[in-house]
């Protein structure tokens, strides 16, 4: 591949994204994301000095994307089952597409991930609890849940069951992990 010399720092967080969403936090190198992108390790060391400092940057801007996201599904719907399927659609892959998503891969390389980057990994589950217990919450003070739901502990029930439907379907049939998890969601729901 030809060797660029001026790439956006977004193309870069964009191919590091992928690497990391289909071969895992240790299942590429510097090198690799060189040759995605067509600039020597060198050249990304300058941008990011150790790969530590690029997963760091790929969660973070994962975190910040996600979390506009899920304020704009906030906005546009009312219902409790409306936002845990927008939600959750966030997390499934691309169209024939085998990639795990961020959250499933950087909890599979947490034992062995430098600080930076599993403080991010905390960040973003964190973002993620606090918005479904939000959605919680909500709902719970409009009569959707009962009065007695546990906020957190319901986020903390969708997050495991979108993130195990994610995993599910590396190793299943099409369509049977889709299928559980939208069974899931209805049961968490009260549907």
């Amino acid at each position: 591949m030809a060797r660029r010399r001026d790439i956006p720092r977004d193309e870069i967080l964009d191919a590091a994204q992928h690497l990391l969403q289909t071969k895992g936090c240790h299942g590429f190198s510097l090198r690799d994301l060189g040759e995605e992108v067509g600039l020597r390790p060198a050249s990304l060391h300058h941008h990011f000095p150790a790969k530590a400092d690029l997963i760091t940057a790929v969660v973070r801007r994962y975190r910040d994307r996600l979390n506009a996201r899920i304020a704009a599904i906030e906005a546009e719907t009312d219902s409790l089952m409306a936002r845990l399927v927008r939600v959750s659609s966030l997390f499934s892959p691309t169209e024939g597409g085998t990639e795990m998503g961020v959250p499933g891969m950087l909890a599979a390389g947490m034992p062995c991930l430098p600080p930076a980057p599993i403080e991010e990994a905390r960040q973003l589950t964190a973002n993620l609890l606090g918005w479904m217990a939000r959605f919680a919450n909500r709902a719970r003070s409009e009569g959707e849940l009962p009065p007695e739901t546990d906020a957190e502990a319901f986020a903390a029930a969708f997050l495991g069951i979108i993130l195990g439907a994610r995993t599910l379907e590396q190793t299943t049939p099409p369509g049977i992990a889709a299928r559980g998890m939208e069974l899931s969601l209805r049961k968490l729901a009260g549907f």
